[in-house]
């Protein structure tokens, strides 16, 4: 039996297979399409244009910076236009072990992006990513930064949308 490669693999995923409606009578895929990317550990993703040196450099500074926290933002509106997502790992300040996590910055049309480690957000914006569309969003959204406590007690953070931004 021959073995199945990366090729058998990429022709699998690009047959045309039924579509399906999900309950809100959204037409819906059976192959699974990638609208926010998880980078692995070390690895970054963004929305941002690339298309120059000068704009290369910007990303590469927000990845390494420090934006804004979310925990400062909970309970108020911010606008997200684009995201730069980075794969790091973190320790559990409960258990001490250390875990893989998504450094996700929420970058405003203008000024210092939101960030956070948050699998709620991420969450948040695959849903946004499926029914609103692709970031990024122009023009931007107006979100609300929700904190929560999950089942264990841990506090995490959603978004919820309120809107788009008016121009």
């Amino acid at each position: 039996m021959a073995a199945f490669t990366l090729d058998d693999w990429r022709k699998s995923m690009s047959e045309n297979l039924p579509a399906t409606i999900n309950q809100i009578g959204m037409p819906i895929s059976a192959k699974a399409e990638i609208l926010i990317h998880r980078p692995p550990i070390g690895g970054v993703w963004t929305t941002l244009a690339l298309d120059s040196d000068e704009a290369k450099i910007k990303a590469a500074n927000m990845a390494m910076g420090q934006g804004v926290s979310v925990e400062e933002l909970a309970g108020k509106e911010i606008l997200v236009q684009d995201l730069l997502l980075k794969g790091i790992q973190i320790t559990d300040p409960q258990s001490g072990e250390v875990v893989d996590a998504i450094l996700t910055l929420l970058i405003p049309p203008t000024g210092a992006p939101v960030q956070c480690a948050s699998w709620g957000v991420i969450g948040s914006l695959e849903t946004v990513a499926t029914l609103i569309g692709r970031p990024p969003w122009k023009p931007a959204l107006k979100v609300k930064v929700e904190s929560f406590r999950t089942r264990g007690k841990n506090l995490a953070y959603r978004l919820h949308i309120i809107g788009r931004a008016t121009e």
